[in-house]
């Protein structure tokens, strides 16, 4: 219970009170006494989530977190925040600025197909052809409660990995994959070692030079 607590601790939404024992005297060690949630919210949603993936059969996979997902999410997120959801709660922004965006952080291309990653994870997009260009809208408020869900996933993996959990690490952040001098794959844009005959992230055949 305390590694699960530390998660939150680390995440900011939660954080310790310490008291001395009194019966040890002035002299006693300082130990963790209270607990105080500042987004108990965010505990519930996690542990609902959690809870219903774990038990339903064949969606393990929705208990692992994936990179490239995260990292488009927190981009939509960005961008959509400020403004103003249709009736129905969605956002609208324009492909090309999303695309812009996804470069700068992750200096790779956009490929549309990353769309389809999302639905992998149980949220969708929609895209429209209009005269401006691409535009995709989205439920603003359903993606931003999969990405707090995600935080608390990716510093549960972490947990496992590590075998504890410290409150006072960097919170772990989707890596971000830099586009090297090497080879990219054809079908995801992921960057690939040099001389791969297949996509280590989606198994494509790679376009080897003559």
């Amino acid at each position: 219970l305390e590694q699960a607590a530390n998660i939150f601790v680390k995440l900011g939404v939660a954080k310790y009170q310490w008291v001395k024992n009194e019966e040890e005297g002035p002299d006693a060690i300082e130990e963790i006494g209270f607990i105080h949630f500042t987004d108990l919210d965010l505990v519930e949603v996690f542990f609902e989530f959690y809870q219903y993936y774990y038990f339903k059969g064949g969606k393990t996979e929705m208990l692992k977190t994936d990179d490239r997902v995260m990292q488009v999410t927190n981009i939509l997120i960005d961008l959509g925040r400020g403004q103003t959801p249709d009736r129905n709660g969605a956002v609208a922004l324009e492909f090309a600025s999303i695309a812009e965006h996804y470069k700068e952080v992750t200096g790779l291309t956009l490929n549309i197909d990353v769309f389809s990653l999302l639905e992998t994870k149980g949220l969708f997009v929609k895209r429209q052809s209009l005269d401006k260009g691409v535009v995709v809208s989205f439920e603003f408020k359903e993606f931003e409660r999969s990405a707090r869900v995600w935080r608390v996933l990716r510093e549960v993996e972490r947990w496992n990995e590590k075998g504890s959990v410290d409150p006072n690490e960097p919170v772990a952040e989707p890596t971000k994959q830099k586009k090297s001098g090497g080879c990219e794959c054809p079908s995801c844009h992921q960057p690939q070692t040099e001389g791969a005959k297949f996509c280590s992230e989606c198994g494509a055949k790679m376009q080897l030079a003559a």
